[in-house]
């Protein structure tokens, strides 16, 4: 599920009058998860309607259940209509839910990485399996073993002084409209002088 009613941690609770801390009940509109599986095409495991089209499965790291369970595994389909960054699995995302339906917004990055960003808060990546076994880094990460990680970096946008004209202050430009593909694709949308 996504948005959920969840408490605070002892140490940011409230206390009562008599100096007692208490739990603070809160809404979380936006929940952060992680995917487990996405629909890409009628061929994808998760498939059974054309609806599924762009959705994730996908587990919440925040519950309102006494104990989470590990295995809960709901489907989110992409929050805007026309616009859809398809997370792969491993992802982490922003998960909510509106009128009874699921939705994803993502995939985030909190590495700022516009290849593939690792989900900070699935303590589970750490795991290094039963028995104390090899387990590759993509199994721990939850990634697909077709996804292929590259290091690609951010794009710039730096100052060019044939499309900017005088430099008026140092290093300083302003930013612009760009879809970043996973692997170095990108369009950018902008403006110079």
């Amino acid at each position: 599920m996504g948005s959920t009613w969840t408490s605070t941690p002892d140490k940011y609770g409230t206390t009562d009058v008599f100096g007692t801390k208490k739990d603070t009940p809160v809404y979380l509109q936006f929940v952060p998860g992680i995917v487990l599986d996405v629909v890409v095409n009628s061929n994808s495991a998760a498939y059974t309607t054309i609806r599924d089209l762009n959705s994730v499965i996908a587990k919440s790291h925040v519950s309102n259940d006494v104990e989470q369970d590990s295995v809960n595994k709901t489907r989110y389909y992409p929050l805007m209509r026309g616009i859809v960054d398809v997370p792969t699995k491993g992802d982490p995302v922003l998960l909510c839910t509106f009128g009874g339906v699921n939705y994803y917004i993502g995939p985030i990055s909190p590495m700022n990485n516009p290849n593939f960003s690792m989900d900070h808060l699935d303590i589970q990546n750490y795991n290094l399996g039963e028995g104390g076994g090899k387990v590759s880094i993509k199994d721990r990460m939850k990634i697909s073993k077709n996804f292929t990680t590259v290091g690609v970096r951010r794009l710039q946008k730096l100052f060019n002084p044939d499309l900017d004209g005088e430099q008026k202050v140092i290093n300083e430009v302003h930013g612009d409209l760009i879809y970043e593909g996973r692997h170095g694709n990108s369009i950018r949308i902008g403006s110079r002088e």
